[in-house]
C-alpha cells in the first residue's frame, strides 16, 4: 500500500469528487481514479459510490476508514515538520528541472548555490512537471521547478510562483516572415508549430491563445526533444511558441530570431517547489536567485 493512494482517498473524501480532488492535488482525474482503484483492490472493498463522475460518496466501509487514514496523513506531516525543525544545514540537494529549462537559468542557479553553500552537493535531474510533482510528494526529490502557477503549502512541501516568463515565437533568421511589420497571429495560418507534447501544462495555454486570435486549426508537430525542435527551427522547418529563456543563447548568437506579432503573447508560468525538510534559508535563496535570473534574462539587451 502506498501513501499516495491514502492521500488520494482522503482528498476525494473531503472534496466530494474525483475531479475536485485531482485539481487540488495538481494531477489528472485518471491518476486519482487509478490510485483509488489500487487502494480498493488492496483492501478488497469498495470505498466510494460513484455518481456519474460528478460526486463520490463514501460507502459505510469508506466512512469507517476515513478518520484513521486522515490521522495517518496528519502523523506523517507532523513527523516531517519535526524533522524540518531540527535541520539548518543541507549536504545534498536533489533538484529536478523540466526537460527544456533555459541553460542560463539553470547555470546561474547552480553557480549561485555553490557560491553561497560551498559544502552543498547537487544532484540535478530532468523530468516533466507532472513527474516532478509526483517525486516531490513521494520524497524522492527535494526541490524542483514547475511550468505551472502553483501556490500551495502543506506538511510535506511548499510551492511558490517565481515568475510569468516572457514568451516569443522563435524561427529561423531565413524565415520569410522575419522582419515583417504588423504581423498578426492569423498570418501564421500556414505555418507548422513545433511543440514538445500536447500533454504539457503549456500546450493548452498556446492552443487557447491561437484559437482566440483566429487560428481554430493549425499545423502541429510534436517532438519530444527540445534540441531537435531548435534544430528544425534553425533549418526553417517550422516555428515554435517558447519561453524566451529556453532559446536565449540562440537569440543572442542569431541562429534563431523572434517573429514579432502585434498580439500580446501569453506568458509562461514558473513555480518553485520544495519539500519542507529543505532548510528555509536554502529554499529562500533558490527562490530569490530564480527571480533575479528571470528578471535578468527578460531585461538583457537581446530581450
Amino acid at each position: 500500500m502506498e501513501m499516495k493512494w491514502i492521500e488520494a482517498f482522503v482528498m476525494v473524501a473531503e472534496a466530494g469528487s474525483f475531479s475536485s480532488a485531482a485539481e487540488s492535488m495538481y494531477v489528472s482525474q485518471s491518476t486519482v481514479s487509478f490510485r483509488i482503484r489500487r487502494l480498493e483492490q488492496e483492501l478488497d472493498t469498495i470505498l466510494f459510490v460513484r455518481n456519474g463522475g460528478k460526486r463520490a460518496n463514501l460507502t459505510p466501509k469508506g466512512r469507517k476508514l476515513y478518520p484513521h487514514y486522515k490521522e495517518a496523513i496528519r502523523a506523517v506531516r507532523l513527523g516531517n515538520q519535526a524533522l524540518a525543525g531540527t535541520r539548518d544545514t543541507l549536504e545534498r540537494l536533489r533538484l529536478a528541472c523540466p526537460n527544456h529549462i533555459g541553460d542560463r537559468l539553470l547555470s546561474s542557479l547552480l553557480l549561485a548555490l555553490y557560491d553561497a553553500f560551498p559544502e552543498l552537493e547537487c544532484e540535478v535531474g530532468a523530468s516533466t512537471t507532472d513527474q516532478i510533482l509526483e517525486d516531490i510528494r513521494n520524497g524522492t526529490t527535494d526541490a524542483g521547478l514547475l511550468f505551472l502557477h502553483m501556490n500551495a503549502s502543506n506538511g510535506d512541501y511548499t510551492a511558490q510562483p517565481v515568475a510569468m516568463e516572457k514568451s516569443i515565437i522563435a524561427a529561423s533568421p531565413n524565415h520569410p516572415l522575419y522582419g515583417r511589420k504588423h504581423l498578426h497571429i492569423q498570418d501564421l495560418k500556414n505555418e507548422r508549430f513545433l511543440i514538445l507534447t500536447k500533454a504539457s501544462h503549456k500546450f493548452p495555454i498556446m492552443d487557447k491563445f491561437l484559437h482566440q486570435h483566429g487560428l481554430s486549426t493549425y499545423h502541429l508537430t510534436e517532438i519530444n526533444n527540445m534540441e531537435w525542435i531548435k534544430m528544425l527551427l534553425r533549418n526553417n522547418h517550422g516555428i515554435a511558441l517558447l519561453q524566451q529563456s529556453t532559446v536565449e543563447q540562440e537569440l543572442a548568437s542569431g541562429t534563431l530570431v523572434e517573429l514579432s506579432v502585434t498580439e500580446q503573447l501569453p506568458h509562461a508560468p514558473l513555480s518553485f517547489i520544495y519539500r519542507n525538510e529543505v532548510p528555509q534559508k536554502v529554499a529562500e535563496f533558490i527562490l530569490n536567485t530564480l527571480k533575479r535570473s528571470i528578471n535578468g534574462i527578460e531585461n538583457s539587451p537581446e530581450a
